[in-house]
């Protein structure tokens, strides 16, 4: 009877477990055509302007990116930051990590009515939009390699208007810029974040969306899409920041 009573422990200790941390705290729901949002008690108003900012930027999005498939997208709202990055297994991630794409059909991120020590509320509503920027992405259609760190954040930062203030694009008076085609870890070098607006816009303006588009099918590759070297795009790409962004 004992091992009995252990085995079923054991059971429910795995079951428990192994259960999916992203429903913790998030006991209520509210849904559009598009969304289904998650969200903790307490938090309905944060909620409703997460999903309002998402439908009002969905189609201009869409439009942009041309995904290969569409559908539902879950999100998940977490009522505090370390709630947040322990649903998603990073108990130790900085304060500024707030929200994550969760594979192609997912958003989690912290609620804006509790943003934590980095962000404002204002900003966790324009992290929605970065967030959903990366899910159409991924459905953009077979991607290798699955994640290009420079290529992605430019697009999403782009999407979300995530522009930073011109002066704190120090860069353009020294030329001692990051060289991002090599960032595979966005921890470790968030520089990206400064000038991936950039990246984009002038992507955008000077090569189009298509252009885009293929350097995602093509996981980044700038020879084959471009017809450019690495050096080539990065001289072309800082000329334009240069011109367009310094005092």
């Amino acid at each position: 009877m004992r091992k009995v009573v252990v085995l079923l422990l054991l059971v429910v200790f795995v079951l428990v477990g192994c259960a999916e941390p992203a429903k913790q705290g998030a006991t209520l729901t509210v849904s559009s055509g598009d969304f289904l949002l998650y969200y903790p008690e307490g938090h309905k108003d944060a909620a409703m302007d997460v999903l309002n900012t998402l439908n009002d930027n969905y189609a201009r999005i869409t439009v942009n990116l041309r995904p290969d498939r569409i559908g539902l997208i879950t999100v998940r709202l977490y009522p505090r930051l370390r709630d947040f990055h322990r649903a998603i297994g990073r108990p130790n991630l900085p304060n500024w990590v707030v929200g994550v794409a969760w594979g192609d059909s997912e958003i989690r991120m912290v609620s804006p009515k509790n943003p934590g020590p980095v962000h404002n509320y204002q900003t966790l509503i324009t992290v929605a939009v970065h967030e959903l920027a990366h899910v159409l992405t991924k459905r953009m259609g077979p991607v290798t390699p699955p994640h290009v760190a420079w290529l992605w954040e430019s697009i999403a930062l782009y999407e979300a208007r995530q522009f930073p203030k011109p002066e704190n694009l120090r860069f353009l008076g020294t030329g001692n810029h990051l060289r991002f085609t090599s960032v595979t870890d966005t921890l470790r070098k968030p520089e990206i974040y400064q000038i991936g607006y950039t990246i984009m816009e002038y992507l955008v303006e000077h090569h189009g969306y298509e252009a885009v588009r293929e350097l995602v099918l093509h996981g980044g590759d700038i020879q084959q899409v471009l017809g450019m070297s690495a050096d080539e795009f990065y001289a072309a790409w800082y000329a334009f920041a240069k011109a367009k962004y310094r005092p």
